[in-house]
């Protein structure tokens, strides 16, 4: 018995001395691993908490990231000493008001009372409606998907709906509704400043149903907006139009990524659709044909430098490449179908972005809140002009442009949703080598109603006056250094005037047909100018 005491005490001894020397390679270990433990030697210093940081970032290697509660300014005396980084973060901080997280190469400072941590969330909301009766869809279930979280919520009697305190960041929402397909928008990007306003438009569907077999079920977030769109036609928002590389707010250059599209020159957006002629692009806005949408555009072009209307004012857009419905009529190339979005209907927001082409400010927000009215205006200019204007700096030859865009959304009791929209870009180019002044202005301004006749009709009036303005300046020198010596001028002015109603009535027959005319008015007035001049100039050196 005795001997197996020894054997047992012997054993607990060694069982203790191997634990010991574990735990002290782990804490070793992690000591090594962590940035909080890391030793680092500061002077002695009488200075602000944010010196204080700084020096400790420097001399550990590592960065800081802390929210704006922290007392920066904060003075603090700190002795001469070596410790860990912990320890200096203990004695900026002695109330112990503040804990410490390292993540990779960073140490996260945050509050200890999570609630007075600040975390930014944003509101997602809009309205879901029948795309043949513009009609709202009440009871449809509605998934937010976000970081790994997600959200469920049904639309109202009005067919509104909306997600409150969202995290910020790239989001997924899934529409369903029974009888109807279903409708999903991928990597949506929530940001913190300004509200997400989405406008969602459900096809009705119909199916022989003999038997219930759950699968998984693909969704098309390209599905068009025009239901009659069968093939070759692609959905553009605004929530996507930043996910396309070198798009730079520019929905044309956008259209670059698309299969059967392709340009022939960087500097401008004239689109090759299929190998046909960039001249047979076709635009549209809010039902109506418009002329060229971009700045700089020659004449007879579709395309230009830059597009008049910013990404963030379209809405739920169309993009075709071909077998156009009866509707685009004067289509041979493409057809780009845009929609302006409405403004927010709850609050008054404003926006503003600094880009290197364009510095533009935007503004949005309710009417009057109880009849859902709401307005959005933007106005963009140019980036180097403006640094030009403002600090002197010379640049010759600097391509000058502008635009405005607006849209009044104004529901009615009894007549149906008005609008009045429009749009307007104006550019101008000084040649730099050779003497000459090239000016482009585009302009559009119009008024649409859509009225619900009954759950299944309705019709859609649109009344747009346009206007194109061309004008190029030329100046040539002929016979320098002579006598003969003459200049011309070349003053070449082209402009076009169109007055535009159309009217659309769309009528559902069953889930799967409908029945869809329209009528289209047109009145259009071309004028083009042409003019020579020959000015004589005296030369001082031969007289």
């Amino acid at each position: 018995m005795k001997t197996k005491n020894r054997v047992c005490r012997r054993w607990s001894r060694r069982l203790l001395f191997l634990s010991v020397i574990l735990l002290g390679a782990l804490i070793s270990s992690y000591a090594q691993g962590s940035l909080l433990f890391k030793v680092i030697e500061l002077p002695e210093q009488n200075t602000t908490v944010e010196n204080v940081l700084k020096a400790i970032s420097e001399k550990g290697g590592f960065a800081f990231t802390y929210t704006d509660e922290l007392p920066l300014n904060r003075e603090v005396f700190l002795e001469a000493k070596s410790q860990t980084v912990k320890g200096f973060l203990n004695e900026l901080f002695p109330n112990r008001e503040f804990k410490f997280v390292d993540r990779g190469n960073k140490i996260i400072i945050v509050p200890r009372d999570i609630k007075n941590f600040i975390i930014p969330t944003q509101t997602i909301k809009g309205r879901v409606l029948d795309v043949d009766s513009k009609l709202p869809l009440n009871g449809v279930n509605i998934v937010f998907e976000i970081a790994g979280k997600t959200y469920g919520t049904v639309s109202d009697a009005k067919g509104d709906f909306r997600f409150k305190k969202s995290p910020v960041g790239r989001a997924n929402i899934w529409f369903s509704y029974m009888g109807y397909s279903p409708r999903v928008f991928t990597n949506i990007m929530i940001a913190s400043g300004k509200e997400i306003v989405m406008d969602v438009e459900m096809v009705e569907s119909a199916y022989e149903l003999s038997e219930v077999i759950i699968s998984p079920t693909s969704f098309h977030k390209s599905e068009p907006v025009n239901d009659l769109a069968m093939v070759s036609t692609r959905k553009i928002s605004s929530l996507e139009m930043d996910n396309f590389a070198g798009a730079i707010a520019d929905i044309s250059r956008a259209a670059y990524s698309f299969p059967g599209v392709i340009i022939n020159n960087d500097g401008q957006n004239h689109l090759i659709i299929r190998g046909n002629s960039p001249k047979g692009v076709l635009w549209r806005l809010e039902g109506v044909e418009i002329p060229n949408l971009n700045h700089f555009a020659e004449i007879g072009s579709s395309g230009g430098g830059i597009g008049i209307i910013s990404n963030t004012m379209i809405a739920n857009s169309d993009f075709f490449t071909s077998a156009f419905p009866a509707e685009y009529g004067n289509a041979l190339s493409g057809v780009f179908d845009l929609n302006m979005r409405k403004g927010n209907t709850d609050k008054h927001e404003q926006t503003f972005q600094l880009g290197l082409l364009g510095t533009e400010f935007m503004a949005e927000g309710p009417i009057k809140k109880e009849g859902g009215s709401s307005y959005i205006a933007q106005y963009r200019y140019n980036t180097l002009q403006l640094a030009t204007n403002l600090f002197g700096i010379e640049m010759p030859s600097i391509p000058r442009f502008q635009d405005l865009s607006f849209k009044l959304h104004l529901p009615s009791q009894k007549m149906g949703v008005f609008s009045i929209f429009g749009i307007s870009g104006w550019s101008h180019e000084d040649g730099e080598f050779t003497d000459y002044i090239w000016k482009s202005k585009m302009s559009t301004i119009g008024i649409s109603n859509t009225y619900s006749i009954s759950p299944k009709t309705y019709i859609k009036s649109v009344a747009a006056f346009s206007i194109w303005k061309y004008k190029y300046d030329r100046y040539e020198n002929f016979n320098v250094g002579t006598f003969d010596q003459t200049r011309y001028h070349h003053d070449f002015l082209v402009k076009d005037q169109v007055a535009k109603i159309s009217v659309i009535l769309n009528h559902k027959l069953s889930a799967n047909h409908k029945f869809k005319t329209g009528l289209i008015i047109e009145n259009n007035s071309y004028l083009t100018d042409l003019r020579y001049r020959v000015d004589p100039v005296s030369n001082p050196a031969l007289e």
